[in-house]
């Protein structure tokens, strides 16, 4: 149904530009009522052409002032309502060069009469609604690289700190709105907006195939159309909570909640930002993320439904909720990022556990590590065989892993694996005479029966690529397709210098990472997994997908870390709570293994984020094209950091160019920069002239930093904070309140 929009939008046939046919008369339901409480509008991001709107039920388009059909009394397929422009009218773009950006408008209109005296192109002042603030712009170009004479003249005259930005040019005032139905016949309407709501009371709009609660208009803004959706204030917040702070990914009803009252807090201070356009606030990042009912969670419904009218507020008023992604450990105060956000609750705080000691458990001492010539190592394989009643306590001594061994050595421990497995069985007749590598691979493919599956997956033509190993031409032609296969599972694995050692015997230990490998592989290992949530009484609180649990700790305890996919002893283990972590039950219901992931990156509250440290490189070409979307400095010579915030991040810095030096800001560094955080370092690689080649941008977190802190808040609930004190922690001395 896209491609019918897009070409009733495009190219209607000739059939649509005839009059419609009459509607047959449809007996309509009454409209649903006026939705009671608070309501908000949503300027919704959609094509500035077109828009598609269904409804399952029926819907019907009205006049927005009248409230009578426009065209036919409902509608039951769906219908597209296009932006009709004149020909060779389309919406454009102008360029100005943003000069400064003022909390008052005394300030901005002091600034524009400076810069009246200094330059000849127009110098405007206009409201940011996104800030709250007042922004000075001077010029009227057509193309980005149309201000730079502009931007040369103003950084002589002594303002560093330029920004080209990109603005909706001036409107023709000749666009219309046009329906078009589901067989391409079209109703041009001369109204300058229009209301479209379902049938069924209470259903849901399709805008784009995306569903929405409550009503939306249709308007012309400018040379552009513009969608609004309006509904109640806690229906909005059901659909913005999951796609700020996804319930999928980060579980926790308490700093769910405590999303749900930082976005009613932002939409009910930040209301009516947009009037002038017709709406409330945006559905992207620049204000907070809104994607409708098809997004809805019923763990982030329930956080807004249990925080129902909860705002925070300072003095008595509706605080500026700034939240960021990942704050890197700390947070900065707002003035820092955003000049206009010197707010006394907006300031910077650690995203730390009050007591960041962790947890510590204590287990056995003579466990060991015992390096493979494969380059692999055995260490928790062997303690979790032991307690799965594969091997016996001898395997706990090094000397004996290092060992090589003979087919009868370990006899015992393939019978005990076949059943643990389920499947497999020592194959009948098979008669090792050197028991090396090459007979040990023969012997697991005809255990397992996998001969079959390494013909069926493999083709001799994929052996050259595959069988790369040094020593690979010693293979026998009968036994390539199974080395590759055993190779492709990881089963084997080539040692350190690129060979199979195909004639060696293998050692105990190897065996034992072999036996581990294929259990594994079957989930035939008796291991639960789940997160840590503290120690109590002898016993380990684990959370389960949400089923909280307490479970005691067996005399005998056999702990690991795994670290970069290798594992090693811990008798005694530092272990945050948070740490995800494999864990084995004896048959008195007592954990005796556990296997903590080991974490390189702390016990932040906020180090469960992907994005908690980050590099990235650019070649100065790169970066200078990446600066001058947004500043023109020439060639790149170098940038430098000039000033850091109480975080340590970057709030000031110095770019160097051909065109002279420039000073960046605040926010401003991340957009110029193309990077995740302001919170980084620099290093440079010359070139052979003793310029700079590259530029490596070591950081951590991601968005701006500046209020709550989503992934801590996250981390906090994991450690039992409730949503009030989250709130507390992240914006100093707030109170919370109900709306009235």
């Amino acid at each position: 149904m896209a491609g019918l929009a897009a070409q009733a939008a495009v190219s209607p046939p000739a059939s649509a530009q005839a009059a419609a046919p009459p509607a047959a008369p449809v007996q309509t339901a009454p409209l649903p009522p006026a939705p009671s409480g608070r309501e908000v509008r949503i300027g919704l991001t959609t094509d500035p052409l077109q828009a598609r709107f269904f409804a399952s039920r029926g819907l019907v388009i009205l006049h927005p002032t009248k409230l009578t059909p426009l065209w036919k009394p409902r509608f039951d397929e769906p219908v597209v309502v296009v932006l009709d422009l004149p020909k060779g009218i389309t919406p454009r773009s102008v360029f100005r060069v943003q000069v400064g950006s003022f909390a008052t408008e005394a300030e901005a209109e002091a600034l524009k009469s400076d810069l009246s005296r200094l330059v000849p192109d127009p110098v405007i002042v206009s409201y940011n609604p996104d800030r709250n603030s007042y922004r000075v712009r001077a010029g009227q170009f057509e193309r980005r690289e149309d201000a730079g004479n502009l931007t040369d003249r103003l950084l002589d005259s002594g303002f560093p700190e330029l920004w080209v930005a990109e603005e909706p040019g001036p409107a023709s005032g000749k666009a219309r709105l046009r329906l078009v139905d589901s067989r391409y016949y079209s109703q041009l309407t001369e109204v300058p907006s229009l209301l479209i709501q379902p049938v069924e009371p209470g259903g849901t709009l399709e805008v784009n195939g995306q569903p929405y609660r409550g009503k939306v208009e249709v308007r012309i803004l400018g040379d552009s159309l513009k969608v609004i959706n309006q509904l109640e204030i806690e229906e909005y917040l059901k659909g913005v909570v999951p796609n700020e702070m996804g319930p999928a990914t980060y579980p926790e009803l308490e700093a769910l909640k405590a999303q749900a009252v930082a976005a009613r807090t932002y939409v009910v201070a930040n209301r009516g930002q947009f009037s002038d356009s017709g709406f409330d606030i945006c559905d992207s990042a620049s204000c907070q993320v809104y994607k409708g009912y098809g997004t809805e969670h019923p763990l982030s419904t329930r956080a807004v439904e249990e925080t129902a009218g909860l705002i925070a507020v300072f003095n008595g008023s509706p605080i500026k909720t700034l939240y960021t992604s990942t704050c890197g450990g700390h947070t900065e105060d707002g003035g820092n990022v955003f000049p206009d956000m010197k707010l006394p609750y907006l300031k910077g705080v650690d995203c730390y556990p009050e007591a960041a000691e962790p947890a510590i458990l204590r287990g056995r001492e003579d466990l060991p590590t015992v390096e493979l010539g494969s380059g692999d190592s055995v260490s928790a394989e062997v303690g979790i065989l032991f307690v799965s009643g594969v091997v016996g306590e001898e395997v706990f001594r090094r000397k004996y892993l290092q060992e090589e061994t003979t087919p009868g050595d370990v006899q015992i421990w393939w019978r005990r694996a076949f059943g643990l497995v389920g499947t497999g069985e020592a194959p009948p007749g098979f008669r090792f005479e050197r028991g090396d590598l090459l007979e040990w691979s023969r012997f697991l493919l005809r255990a397992f029966g996998w001969g079959d599956r390494a013909k069926l997956t493999l083709d001799e033509r994929d052996l050259p690529y595959l069988l790369t190993q040094k020593d690979s031409g010693d293979i026998p032609p009968s036994d390539r397709l199974g080395l590759a296969f055993l190779l492709g599972k990881g089963i084997l694995s080539p040692f350190p210098d690129g060979t199979l050692r195909l004639h060696t015997r293998p050692s105990r230990g190897l065996i034992l990472k072999w036996i581990y490998r294929i259990a594994d592989g079957y989930q035939a290992l008796p291991m639960a997994r789940g997160s840590f949530r503290g120690l109590a009484d002898g016993s380990v609180r684990i959370d389960r997908k949400g089923d909280l649990e307490a479970l005691p700790l067996a005399p005998n305890l056999y702990l690991y870390r795994r670290a970069r996919e290798r594992t090693y002893p811990s008798p005694r283990l530092p272990i945050a709570v948070g740490d995800e972590i494999a864990y084995h039950l004896n048959a008195s219901g007592k954990i005796d293994v556990v296997v903590l992931e080991s974490s390189d990156r702390g016990v932040a509250d906020d180090r469960f984020s992907a994005y908690y440290r980050w590099d990235v490189r650019y070649t100065r070409q790169e970066l200078e094209d990446l600066i001058d979307k947004r500043v023109d400095v020439g060639r790149l010579a170098d940038i430098s950091v000039v000033r850091r915030g109480v975080s340590g991040r970057v709030i000031q810095m110095k770019v160097v160019g051909s065109r002279g030096t420039f000073t960046l800001s605040g926010f401003k560094i991340r957009t110029a920069l193309g990077i995740r955080e302001t919170l980084f370092t620099v290093e440079r690689q010359a070139d052979p002239g003793g310029g700079v080649r590259a530029f490596t941008f070591a950081g951590k977190g991601w968005g701006h930093g500046v209020g709550l802190c989503q992934v801590g808040a996250y981390g906090m609930a994991v450690r039992g904070v409730t949503f009030d004190t989250i709130l507390r922690h992240y914006y100093s001395g707030i109170d919370l309140v109900r709306m009235n």
